[in-house]
């Protein structure tokens, strides 16, 4: 029997063709638990533009809760 044990995604917030922020995921096991991180790589377009970066954030985590079956 197959037994999967994680799936895994990634995703990038992208401000004017730079990747501001990376976002990761790993849903696991049978009982879908998860983890969601948050990788600022460029401080000053992130503070520049948190409004933006944030909200794909909150996207990112709506595909990861669909993904999850929440």
């Amino acid at each position: 029997m197959l037994n999967v044990n994680s799936i895994s995604m990634d995703a990038t917030s992208r401000i004017n063709e730079v990747d501001v922020v990376h976002f990761t995921a790993s849903v696991y096991g049978a009982n879908k638990t998860y983890t969601v991180t948050k990788d600022i790589w460029d401080k000053d377009s992130y503070v520049t533009n948190k409004e933006q970066c944030d909200a794909d954030y909150a996207s990112f985590e709506e595909k990861v809760l669909e993904l999850s079956g929440e």
